[in-house]
């Protein structure tokens, strides 16, 4: 009997967490700004408005967005009009869910934890996530942030630096949509603070370099249109 517990597991605590995270999905309201974006999303896909512009308030129509998250707005968009509601509905699970089910992963195969603790450890990290799971961009943020550091982290036992260069393109997606990316660079701080600090014995900075890019933060999306005008 124990050994087929023990073969199921796996599958019990990962339908649990979905089924956790489909539930927090669903019950609660959309937030007033999600209904902009959608509209943002649907005017780009059925009138072809620019999505680094304003169309929505009153007073600011055609002028440039000064905090652009025009890859989620056009990602919305896009789903409401193949799928309708369903389309925000399984978006909004979707990054609820690929989180916590990384984060079980990470727990269960990088970290070694047992199944109960990798399963605790989500669990815990689902309920904190059900207070901020309405449909804005920066829930996206959840995902990419815990990328970003389980990789550094990765980099850390192993000197393998060259996998610091696969965060770019990741950064590069994340910077268009919220400003959480900001986060990113302090994952990339934290790193160059471990470099400074020696924890690597052989790390190579060429590899490394490129992580720097990061800190070109404004010059990925159009913030630096607004600071340099």
């Amino acid at each position: 009997m124990s050994l087929k517990l023990s073969k199921y597991t796996l599958w019990v605590q990962l339908v649990l967490l979905i089924l956790v995270a489909f539930f927090a999905t669903t019950i609660s309201f959309q937030s007033n700004d999600f209904y902009t974006y959608l509209s943002a999303g649907i005017g780009y896909w059925k009138n072809g408005q620019p999505l680094l512009f304003d169309f929505q308030s009153i007073h600011f129509q055609g002028q440039l967005i000064g905090a652009s998250i025009w890859l989620f707005v056009w990602l919305l968009g896009g789903l409401y009009q193949l799928l309708g509601d369903f389309g925000s509905i399984g978006l909004r699970f979707l990054l609820i869910t690929t989180p916590v089910v990384y984060f079980y992963w990470y727990g269960l195969k990088r970290l070694n934890h047992s199944h109960f603790l990798s399963f605790m450890w989500s669990f815990f990290l689902l309920l904190g996530v059900c207070t901020r799971v309405q449909l804005r961009p920066e829930i996206v943020s959840y995902f990419f942030l815990l990328h970003f550091a389980f990789v550094i982290s990765e980099v850390e036992k192993t000197d393998q630096t060259k996998k610091l260069v696969y965060l770019i393109p990741f950064y590069l997606v994340w910077v268009q949509i919220h400003a959480t990316s900001k986060f990113g660079l302090i994952c990339s701080l934290h790193f160059y603070a471990l470099v400074l600090f020696k924890k690597f014995k052989n790390y190579d900075l060429k590899n490394a370099g490129p992580l720097g890019l990061c800190f070109c933060y404004p010059l990925y999306n159009n913030y630096s249109v607004v600071i340099f005008r």
